[in-house]
């Protein structure tokens, strides 16, 4: 008996992930679900495949296959076409924002990465002509869906079509080779008016974020073909003809997938550099080839005057060999951060907040009045505080330290006649906490094993 599994819609999307806090771009997302009266549409589909089992096997199917079994069969074979048309689409309109790219923005940064008066290194036209092979590949790889979809049937072989497309995804590799190459070059034609200014003019006041979207496009597409994979064994019988050819095909796209894990994350890495430097004021922080952005979120910046405060909110941006805070400029038109500040990682000591602490960080201040309330407002559970702090040494203290505030003793001078600099910073959840003091900590060892051995270099 085959077993059954409903799934009415599937969707392949053509959008990058990231996490972490930081802002994401989806670019695309195909679904392919049900519509109104697509239960008589599915119906007759399934009576369409029944009678081409009846045609290939003749009256003799009843003998060794029952007609809930039949019935079953057409049903999971419309649920792969459903599969496969959803994938076709996505496929499609891929491809039609490669091209996009291409028509838009290649011949125009082409110009002036080439104009020698603009750009000193060496121009990574490889990476842009990286976009032509990407196209092609993925339109002979639509070609043969499609054609394998002009001809469906319940027997009906699609794995060799995937396995015949793996060897030529190897574009990609050329394209992670050349992305830290763009990421640097489209920083530095940014920081020229004359560029932003033409791009404007050429393509649209959009033109900016859309450059930015095409350029990320690429990054995850692998998981596209492992999801619809998925699906595609899902409603697969193990006695198919396809089953092991569909197994064996989302093994090797897992695997390609796990390859390219690396190179796709330090890509995504980079690229959130130069998306984030887009959108803060007097930043200090450039776009390097070996600076990535690990974490961004927003935190509240613990008053030590007043710990329960959640007013003082800022934009914490971690990246491999720094750690900056920005404000929001409070536009809803034109949304920027401005720069605030950055914490040396190099030289301060990181701590998770203590029990007591976190304790202070929900305590309100009441009112006189206020001890007169019935003893159930005193009962209330409070909510919990996470957070993390920076205590840095330094010549001049800039936020003062509360005399009752825990391991106050921070704050004394040393024999150096130096302070130390308190930055306490508090979190929403004990998941994020966790997140940014490991990740934060690493960054911290990697910094130091730096400058001891620039010190002996």
């Amino acid at each position: 008996m085959l077993s059954h599994t409903d799934n009415s819609s599937y969707t392949f999307s053509s959008s990058t992930s990231t996490s972490n806090n930081t802002s994401d771009h989806t670019i695309s997302s195909i679904s392919y679900g049900e519509e109104p009266l697509m239960l008589s549409g599915q119906f007759m589909d399934d009576l369409s495949i029944i009678d081409d089992l009846y045609e290939m096997y003749g009256n003799d199917i009843e003998t060794f296959v029952d007609k809930e079994d039949v019935a079953m069969t057409a049903r999971f074979v419309a649920s792969k076409e459903k599969v496969l048309h959803g994938l076709q689409r996505a496929e499609l309109q891929y491809i039609e924002e490669l091209n996009q790219f291409q028509t838009k923005y290649t011949s125009f940064i082409s110009e002036w990465l080439h104009d020698s008066t603009k750009m000193t290194d060496k121009p990574p036209t490889g990476f842009l002509r990286g976009f032509d092979d990407l196209i092609q590949t993925h339109r002979l790889f639509f070609q043969a869906i499609s054609d394998r979809m002009n001809m469906w049937g319940p027997t009906q072989l699609v794995s060799d079509v995937f396995l015949s497309f793996l060897p030529t995804l190897d574009v990609y590799d050329t394209f992670y080779k050349g992305y830290s190459d763009i990421i640097v070059s489209l920083h530095r034609l940014y920081a020229i008016p004359a560029f932003v200014k033409n791009l404007e003019t050429q393509t649209g006041p959009d033109a900016l974020n859309d450059l930015l979207r095409y350029i990320r496009l690429p990054l995850q597409r692998m998981q596209t073909y492992v999801d619809c994979l998925v699906h595609l064994i899902q409603y697969t019988d193990p006695c198919h003809i396809d089953y092991e050819g569909l197994k064996n095909a989302l093994v090797a796209f897992k695997e390609i997938v796990a390859d390219r894990e690396e190179a796709s994350i330090d890509a995504d890495r980079h690229f959130r550099c130069l998306e984030v430097s887009r959108s803060i004021v007097n930043s200090p922080v450039e776009v390097t080839a070996t600076r990535r952005l690990l974490l961004k979120a927003k935190f509240i910046k613990v008053d030590l005057d007043n710990l329960s405060s959640t007013d003082d909110v800022y934009t914490y941006i971690l990246y491999n060999d720094q750690l900056i805070f920005c404000k929001s400029n409070g536009s809803k038109k034109q949304r920027k951060l401005l720069y605030k500040g950055s914490l040396d990682l190099a030289t301060s000591e990181l701590r998770t907040l203590s029990a007591a602490l976190c304790a202070k960080l929900v305590e309100t201040r009441r009112p006189l009045l206020s001890f007169s309330k019935s003893k159930r407002a005193e009962v209330t559970v409070k909510p919990s505080a996470y957070g993390f702090e920076f205590l840095t040494s330094n010549q001049t203290v800039t936020d003062s330290l509360p005399t009752n505030l825990e391991n106050a003793t921070a704050a004394t001078k040393t024999s150096s006649n130096a302070y130390r600099k308190r930055h306490m910073i508090r979190t929403h959840t004990q998941e994020e906490q966790k997140l940014w003091v490991d990740t934060v900590a690493k960054v911290m060892q990697h910094m130091r094993w730096l400058h001891a051995n620039q010190s002996f270099a």
